[in-house]
Order: C-alpha cells, then sequence, then structure tokens
C-alpha cells in the first residue's frame, strides 16, 4: 500500500485538529482510555489523532469525539481553524475558553448500558 502525500495546508489542519482535541480532552478531565470508552473509538485512535498523525479524520470520528467531550461542533471548528491559521489560542479563548460550551453528559460505552 503506498502513502498519499499530503499538503502543507492539510497537516496544519491535522496539527490543529490534534491539538484542539488534545486540549478539549484535557479541560473536560478525561484520559484517552476515558474517551475511548465514551466514544467506543480505540486508544490507538484517538492517540494518532492527538499526535496529529489523522491529516484529515471522518466527520464521523470528529463528530463522535466532541460529542463525547460534550463539545460545541462550531465552536471546535473556529478553534481548530483559528490554529491552522496560524491564530493564536490567546485570541480565541477571548470568546471561548475551549469548545466545551454544553453541559458534559456521561453515557456509558458501547455494551454496557445500565438497566435502570
Amino acid at each position: 500500500m503506498s502513502r498519499v502525500a499530503i499538503t502543507a495546508e492539510q497537516r496544519r489542519f491535522g496539527e490543529a485538529i490534534a491539538a484542539t482535541v488534545r486540549a478539549a480532552r484535557i479541560d473536560a478531565g478525561l484520559t484517552v482510555r476515558d474517551l475511548s470508552k465514551v466514544t467506543g473509538l480505540s486508544i490507538d485512535t484517538l492517540r494518532t489523532l492527538e499526535a496529529g498523525r489523522v491529516a484529515s479524520p471522518g466527520f464521523a470520528l470528529i463528530c463522535a469525539v466532541v460529542d463525547a467531550l460534550g463539545a460545541d461542533l462550531t465552536a471546535f471548528a473556529r478553534q481548530v481553524r483559528t490554529a491552522a491559521s496560524g491564530g493564536d489560542r490567546a485570541n480565541e479563548s477571548k470568546r471561548s475558553s475551549s469548545p466545551r460550551t454544553r453541559t458534559r453528559r456521561t453515557r456509558p460505552a458501547r455494551g454496557n448500558e445500565r438497566p435502570e
């Protein structure tokens, strides 16, 4: 299998997504393992994402992570765009300190639902 070359812009966006996901996860007080349990994604997938080794993650993957963090997708996208364009996070934080604007809800990992 051959690797596809990525552009500098794709690399910047991958790094910006990584930094934004990592910051939001830490702000939420979650470990990668915790986030894995909530999203149903593997720890390897999340580590690869947070390391910036995914230049163009799928929309479903981003939505799963953003939803699990209780974040607002629009605010998350704004932070990624600002970071990718070289904007500093300090300016972005004046509007929102993190993409989290909703109350975080916890959900059991898939298959571990508790009967009520």
